[in-house]
């Protein structure tokens, strides 16, 4: 999966993949906390 002469390239995604996941997973918890009463 890793190519081992992209280690930059590798970086990027991955660290665009952690941001995507963390800013989904804390707009759901924006959204349940919204939501209580």
């Amino acid at each position: 999966m890793f190519l081992p002469f992209r280690p930059l390239l590798q970086f990027i995604v991955l660290e665009s993949y952690r941001a995507i996941e963390a800013k989904t997973v804390s707009d759901r918890t924006r959204l349940v906390i919204s939501n209580r009463p």
